[in-house]
């Protein structure tokens, strides 16, 4: 066949055209397929038995059983109430291999002055799920219902004593909003901190506090065994069944709040594109499994699966709402 003069030019003004495009696209084409080249290391920046290192440790046998990521482990990096964790993560900026499970801590000790790292150091890999808040009484606790509460705290907010494990945590910042959205000034609540969620829960059950407010699996059992009662819950609807179906939520009653302890996965600073993308499928078929369903039913928590960019966004409006009550506290520095 013969190839005439102007079939030349068209092919030559094709190449010349389209010649950066065929030389990127093998880099494209690595790049997509990226995937963990050696062992993944999951940071948990507490100590082993704890709520969080749990979860991180659920996650892994999923992802072990269901050959999601066979070569991977749990690494505790405690201390300085989760810096030391942070700083060991930071240490591996561009590395994939190195992610962590987020919890709301990340955001508040930052704005509380307790550590110098925050989400913006960090790449947003993905969200996973939020644990409601619990305001919890004795069952034959004076106090008959959340309105009741809101009376008693509207009358003398310093007659009502509130029990609850870290002042810059999920549960005693719940309880703020919501009291401020009933008509309370926050600022004069009178809290005792406890040093865990399990110390608080055994001074409410003892009457050495009038109320408990905390995350919801940890008075999960006291609910069921009706040593407990809850006044209301902080998740957008009540469970369909279980322990908590019978629970009025805050919005139920009255009360425009919707906020709990959430938990993330963020990864180094400075990951690919297609790292990222790598993490994001296989937090989406961590998220789709049946067995991740039955933990967070366990935990009577909510599915909230995002990609990396709306979980970046979903921590940027966090920042600012946290920021925002943490200073009306008198707790931001």
């Amino acid at each position: 066949m013969r190839i005439t003069e102007r079939t030349r030019l068209r092919v030559s003004r094709f190449l010349k055209a389209a010649g950066p495009l065929l030389l990127l696209a093998p880099a494209a084409w690595v790049q997509a397929q990226w995937a963990p080249s050696q062992p993944v290391e999951i940071i948990v920046g507490f100590s082993p038995g704890g709520g969080t290192d749990r979860t991180v440790r659920k996650i892994n046998r999923i992802f072990q059983e269901k050959n999601l990521l066979a070569n991977a482990v749990v690494v505790n990096k405690p201390g300085g109430a989760g810096s030391v964790g942070w700083a060991y993560l930071d240490q591996h900026a561009g590395n994939a291999h190195y992610i962590a499970l987020a919890t709301l801590t990340l955001l508040t000790n930052n704005i509380t002055g307790r550590s110098k790292y925050n989400y913006t150091d960090f790449t947003p890999l993905a969200q996973l799920f939020t644990e409601s808040v619990a305001v919890a009484v004795q069952p034959d606790s004076p106090i008959k219902d959340w309105k009741d509460l809101v009376a008693r705290m509207k009358n003398d907010p310093a007659s009502v004593t509130l029990g609850s494990s870290n002042r810059a945590g999920a549960a005693p910042l719940t309880f703020a909003m919501a009291i401020k959205a009933a008509g309370v000034d926050p600022t004069k609540m009178k809290l005792v901190v406890f040093n865990s969620a399990g110390e608080a829960m055994t001074a409410g059950l003892g009457g050495h506090v009038d109320v408990v407010v905390i995350t919801s699996e940890t008075v999960k059992l006291q609910l069921m065994g009706k040593k407990t009662r809850v006044l209301a819950i902080s998740a957008a609807k009540r469970p369909a069944s279980g322990a908590f179906a019978t629970v009025p939520t805050l919005t139920e009653q009255g009360v425009n709040v919707v906020f709990g302890s959430w938990r993330l996965i963020l990864g180094a600073k400075g990951m690919t594109q297609a790292q990222t993308a790598y993490w994001e499928s296989l937090f989406a078929k961590l998220a789709a499994s049946e067995d991740w369903k039955q933990e967070l039913d366990n935990y009577d928590a909510s599915n909230e699966y995002m990609n990396s960019a709306d979980t970046r966004r979903f921590l940027d409006a966090q920042y600012a709402q946290l920021k925002e009550v943490l200073t009306e506290l008198g707790l931001a520095k």
